[in-house]
């Protein structure tokens, strides 16, 4: 199950979980890879999907230097 921990300011996350697969989902136009196709379930992963409106174009590029992948989602979305 997924863990859920107390709120954490955007650099301190990007800045962490260095042992671990990183991805970050965003809506920006640009080459993604398919979540579902590279993630490897035996291994721990953090996932950043944005909040609505998205993540800035300079917390993506903040993240992307330190690591984290570029990932979509595919078409899948959450309706409510």
């Amino acid at each position: 199950l997924p863990i859920l921990k107390e709120m954490t300011s955007f650099n301190e996350v990007i800045n962490s979980y260095k042992e671990m697969d990183r991805y970050i989902s965003h809506c920006e136009i640009g080459e993604k890879k398919n979540l579902f196709e590279i993630i490897d379930p035996a291994k721990s992963s953090v996932i950043l999907i944005g909040p609505e409106g998205d993540f800035s174009s300079k917390e993506i590029k903040n993240a992307v230097e330190l690591g984290w992948q570029e990932v979509s989602l595919g078409e899948q979305r959450f309706l409510a």
